[in-house]
């Protein structure tokens, strides 16, 4: 199990990018679905490289799986998320 502190703190276990490189090109805001299916399909797929918890490893494929969770939880894409709470509130929103 792997906790969403673990990912925070980057000691979830996980490498540090995805295996694939064609993940940017398929990151698209206009059909979130893809994304949290192929950031979940890869996860699940790949191996961990230490036990979580036991040692501090940056790991964007960690912060990719949060920014999933955090548009499952809230049923907005991450960029709207964004806007909301951090570029709106600077007066800066793309």
């Amino acid at each position: 199990t792997i906790t969403i502190q673990q990912l925070l703190m980057h000691r979830g276990g996980f490498t540090r990018d995805y295996a694939d490189t064609i993940f940017d090109e398929t990151f698209t805001s206009d059909n979130p679905d893809k994304d949290y299916d192929h950031v979940i399909n890869h996860v699940l797929g790949c191996t961990l490289v230490y036990p979580p918890d036991t040692k501090t490893k940056y790991s964007n494929l960690g912060y990719a799986l949060i920014g999933c969770a955090i548009e499952r939880c809230t049923g907005a894409s991450y960029q709207q998320l964004v806007d909301i709470f951090i570029t709106g509130k600077l007066g800066t929103g793309f």
